[in-house]
């Protein structure tokens, strides 16, 4: 039987180690921390259990299948349609009916739309991030974007990836026009690409192509033993704590090669965490999360699961208002408010800067009392210096694998990988392609 070796027990690799055992094939599974899941965790703030900022998984129903098989169906509430993802965005003013800039107030909207109904067919292979806005939406549209994507990620536009727009912040559309314009200008292939609707709550059409999205139960607190018993019960191979490391751009367990004892691999944690010297000659920020209890009685409801921080006077870069996805009435969530801040490295704003923007976002806040998680998350810049480093060093590591196959499914920010649901995506694909290449 042919072994496969899975790097990192994140919902990823968990979704991956299992399809994999289902096809038939002997799995291991390396982690080098002490529990599953990944970021998939509760921390206990002074105001009860909360989530790490935010976290849905947009699944097919086979995905779905399989983590109803590790994590148990009873841990995951599911939302379909319009309640899979509602989001607004903050710049200078609330927009609550979209996560993409709102430009029907801008003074060079007739230049904008006209750019847009231009467009040619795309180029292939653009260069950088601001050839693919001058390309997506021309130079004025360009121009609206770009300040957003530097205050994102503290780098200037044209050094990021073309990918940067689909990374954290999704900047593929912009509103451009009312719901009645915006739905005929859809029905064109090329302009649903580039144009959002105004309404979220009233889609042109299906949702996501009908995906689902899956949030973790309040049950799912305490289910990391039972998730690592589960997956042993599956017959697949857990190795938590384990010794992996990537020297001279092979992969090892210890003093041994992974090459020597599986027939292929699925690394589905970022190469970053797995080698200390790459880590530190990346292009890094720092992401770092806030937890504020709040007094909501003076300020109007908010449906939005989440705001984006376009705004590039704010440090704040995605407020998470619990209360909106509290699908389980969880009554301390309700007066709960986390705010994600990327930033500089070893620059964390303070607490004070963080809550008034707060208070400024949501009008008529009030903010009762704070929590800093100590610990910051490094995370790579999608820049095109980290996007050349990481693409040598992916393609010494095939190189020293040799002819056994060898697959790549973490986060990579310059390629637009940042959230689970694309880490899933990439992961289940890859357990199918290894399968197919064993047999």
């Amino acid at each position: 039987m042919a072994k496969v070796a899975i790097i990192g027990a994140s919902v990823a690799g968990l979704t991956a180690a299992v399809k994999l055992k289902q096809l038939g094939l002997d799995v291991t599974i390396f982690e080098k921390k002490r529990s599953v899941g990944g970021l998939f965790s509760k921390i206990d703030t002074p105001f009860g259990l909360c989530e790490l900022g935010m976290h849905v998984l947009y699944v097919t129903n086979e995905q779905h299948k399989l983590l109803a098989d590790i994590f148990g169906k009873e841990n995951f509430i599911e939302q379909k349609g319009v309640n899979t993802d509602i989001g607004g965005c903050f710049n200078r003013t609330l927009f609550v009916d979209s996560i993409y800039p709102d430009l029907r107030g801008n003074s060079s909207l007739h230049v904008i739309m006209q750019d847009l109904l231009d467009s040619e067919k795309r180029i292939e292979n653009v260069s950088n991030c601001l050839s693919e806005l001058h390309q997506r939406f021309g130079q004025t549209g360009a121009d609206v974007i770009s300040p957003i994507l530097e205050k994102l990620w503290k780098f200037p536009v044209e050094n990021l990836t073309p990918e940067s727009i689909h990374c954290y912040f999704d900047l593929r559309r912009l509103v451009v026009a009312d719901k009645t314009r915006s739905d005929e200008m859809k029905k064109d292939p090329r302009l649903n690409e580039l144009v959002a609707n105004p309404l979220q709550l009233q889609p042109a059409g299906e949702v996501f192509n009908g995906r689902k999205a899956l949030f973790f139960s309040s049950r799912s607190m305490i289910i990391t033993e039972d998730v690592a018993k589960s997956i042993s019960g599956l017959g697949i191979n857990l190795v938590l704590n384990s010794d992996i490391k990537l020297f001279n751009s092979s992969l090892y367990n210890g003093s041994e090669l992974i090459k020597d004892n599986f027939d292929a691999c699925i690394i589905a944690s970022p190469l970053n965490t797995l080698q200390q010297d790459l880590a530190d000659a990346l292009d890094n920020v720092e992401l770092s999360i806030f937890y504020f209890k709040v007094d909501r009685s003076h300020c109007r409801p908010i449906d939005d699961y989440y705001i984006v921080c376009h705004d590039p006077h704010l440090h704040s870069t995605r407020i998470v208002n619990y209360s909106a996805y509290n699908f389980e009435k969880l009554k301390h969530l309700n007066d709960i408010i986390a705010v994600e801040v990327i930033h500089p490295v070893h620059h964390k704003p303070d607490s004070a800067i963080i809550s008034n923007e707060l208070m400024l976002v949501i009008s008529g806040m009030t903010v009762i009392d704070s929590y800093e998680l100590p610990l910051s998350l490094k995370v790579p810049i999608p820049s095109l210096t980290n996007a050349r480093l990481l693409d040598l060093e992916v393609s010494a590591i095939r190189k020293n694998f040799e002819d056994k196959p060898l697959f790549f499914a973490g986060m990579r920010t310059d390629k637009g990988v940042f959230f689970s649901h694309h880490t899933i995506g990439a992961a289940y694909d890859a357990a199918l392609e290894c399968a197919s290449k064993l047999s």
